[in-house]
């Protein structure tokens, strides 16, 4: 199975990836998809269906 960023599809051939864990799941982001985020975690979680639990104060800015 291929690594690829959850936000542009491109793999780990194209760009350099970070892998991430979030509630029991494993996920990569490019460095081009990582400020997204950093600075807007809450809607990135959405758009990338990351989102498993919603609500409570883990989902604050910080």
């Amino acid at each position: 199975m291929e690594i690829v960023c959850v936000s542009c599809s491109r793999g780990e051939d194209e760009v350099p990836l970070t892998e991430w864990r979030y509630q029991g799941d494993r996920f990569a982001v490019c460095p081009e998809c990582l400020p997204m985020l950093i600075h807007h975690r809450e809607q990135a979680m959405q758009r990338w269906h990351l989102n498993r639990q919603s609500g409570g104060d883990d989902d604050a800015p910080r």
